[in-house]
């Protein structure tokens, strides 16, 4: 936040008012600018060995010789453009992270298994509503379900419908899709 523009976002307190020196999040322009700075900052290492959504940095490497190469120039641009990150939310040489509902490893990218673990326990929809939200779910994961749409067919059906009306064809939809769902490949 520019020096001049701190005085705009004072706020009074009991003993006195508060300035925020930096950015707050609640901001509605803030998340979107810190991910253009990330981006900007960050761009030519992006996919090459690093990957930023807003505040979650993930830098990947082949060797962990390669990797603490790669760990000290992103936190050395970090630190040296004033991003500080927060070391006790840092998880630094592991096998295996989670990351945006997925879990990424050497081998690959599988979904999260707790993610999945609701999906099995998802109640039949009773309403349009219930459907919508079960269907968002697993539409998150559809890129490992081999002809997601297919499967899902008679369940989008019921979205077009005026009034809302579980047929059999929708079970049957519903319990593969589960099925489905316990059977994800990791993709490379």
């Amino acid at each position: 936040m520019s020096s001049g523009d701190v005085h705009k976002m004072a706020f009074r307190m009991v003993d006195g008012h508060d300035e925020f020196l930096v950015m707050p999040f609640g901001l509605t322009e803030a998340p979107s600018t810190f991910q253009a700075a990330m981006n900007v900052l960050l761009r030519p290492f992006l996919l090459r060995f690093v990957i930023v959504f807003f505040y979650d940095i993930l830098v990947y490497s082949p060797t962990w010789s390669t990797h603490l190469l790669h760990l000290h120039l992103i936190m050395g641009l970090l630190l040296a453009n004033v991003f500080f990150p927060k070391l006790s939310k840092c998880v630094f040489g592991v096998q295996s992270v989670d990351y945006l509902g997925h879990v990424i490893s050497c081998t690959g990218v599988q979904p999260n298994s707790d993610k999945i673990q609701v999906i099995q326990d998802w109640p039949i929809p009773t309403n349009l509503t219930e459907l919508r939200s079960f269907l968002s779910l697993t539409g998150f994961y559809r890129h490992f379900v081999h002809q997601y749409a297919a499967i899902v067919g008679p369940l989008t059906e019921l979205l077009n419908v005026g009034a809302f009306c579980w047929i059999a064809d929708a079970t049957a939809a519903f319990l593969a899709l589960k099925r489905a769902m316990i059977l994800l490949p990791t993709l490379a």
